[in-house]
C-alpha cells in the first residue's frame, strides 16, 4: 500500500504547484470564445492536444491538431488606459507605479471632470488634481504657470485626461512629487 502511495504524494505535490487540479478532461468552451477572429484587436491562444501517458504501440499512428480560438482581451481599467496615456504623453516608465498611486488617490482614476473645490485656489482638476494654483490667474501672476507654458488655456482643460496628464508631468519636471504631497 505504501509502495503507491509516494508517486501520488508527489504527483499531487507537482499538480499543486502547476495549478492542475485534477485529471480530468477540459470542459467546452465558453460562448465568448468563437472559432474566428471577429476582429483584429483579438488574441489568438492555440491549444494542443494532451500527451499522451504511455507511448503508443509501434504499430499504431498517431496525429497531433491544434485549434485555434479567439478570446477577447479584458477590458482595460480606467487606470490602466490613463496610465498608457500617461506614457504616450511622455510620462518616464520608471515614474509609473508612484503616477499610478497618486492617480488612485486624488481621483480614483476617473476619467471623468473631477473638481475638489476643498483644495485652497479654487480647487484641484481632473485625473490626478492639479491645484487651481498653477492655472489660475491671481494679482501678481496674471497669467499662471500653465498657460505661460502652452499646455492650456483655461483650468477646465485640465479635464481632459491626456491634457491633465501633460499638464501633470510638466508639474513634475517642475517640482518632482511635492505638489501631490510625496516626497
Amino acid at each position: 500500500m505504501t509502495l503507491f502511495k509516494a508517486p501520488f504524494i508527489v504527483l499531487g505535490f507537482i499538480m499543486a504547484l502547476t495549478g492542475f487540479s485534477s485529471f480530468k478532461t477540459l470542459p467546452d468552451a465558453p460562448d465568448s470564445i468563437v472559432a474566428a477572429p471577429p476582429a483584429t484587436t483579438f488574441q489568438a491562444y492555440t491549444y494542443g492536444e494532451m500527451p499522451y501517458a504511455t507511448a503508443p504501440r509501434p504499430e499504431t499512428t498517431t496525429t497531433s491538431t491544434t485549434t485555434t480560438v479567439w478570446v477577447e482581451p479584458k477590458p482595460k481599467s480606467e487606470c490602466e488606459q490613463a496610465l498608457q496615456i500617461a506614457l504616450n504623453v511622455g510620462w518616464p516608465a520608471d515614474q509609473l507605479a508612484t503616477l499610478a498611486r497618486v492617480l488612485w488617490r486624488e481621483s480614483r482614476c476617473s476619467q471623468g471632470p473631477v473638481l475638489n473645490p476643498d483644495d485652497p485656489m479654487s480647487g484641484s482638476y481632473g485625473i490626478s488634481q492639479i491645484n487651481g494654483f498653477w492655472c489660475l490667474p491671481t494679482k501678481s501672476n496674471p497669467q499662471p504657470w500653465l498657460q505661460q507654458r502652452g499646455i492650456i488655456t483655461e483650468c477646465v482643460d485640465l479635464y481632459g485626461v491626456e491634457t491633465n496628464l501633460q499638464a501633470a508631468l510638466a508639474i513634475y519636471r517642475n517640482s518632482g512629487w511635492h505638489p501631490w504631497g510625496i516626497k
